[in-house]
């Protein structure tokens, strides 16, 4: 659900990844926040944790999806997700 196309995958797969995290899954931590930013760049916002990238042809590379830049890098930490620097 996480690789779809569809916004309710997306979605549906934010809210059981968010069920694992709550029920104890630390190998769930990382799912989330991908499934979290993977939702909100379907909606036209900012990623929170900053997992996607796009390819920019134009550039011949793999570039990160614009980030919020008002999450901490040791929230991104606490899921599993390296600083942005990174």
């Amino acid at each position: 659900m996480h690789h779809s196309n569809d916004k309710a995958d997306f979605s549906l797969a934010f809210e059981l990844a968010g069920k694992a995290v709550k029920m104890g899954s630390k190998a769930s931590l990382w799912l989330y926040a991908a499934t979290c930013d993977r939702l909100l760049i379907s909606q036209g916002k900012k990623q929170k944790f900053g997992t996607q990238y796009k390819y920019d042809a134009t550039k011949s590379k793999y570039v990160l999806f614009p980030t919020d830049e008002t999450i901490s890098d040791e929230e991104r930490l606490k899921h599993g997700v390296k600083p942005l620097e990174k």
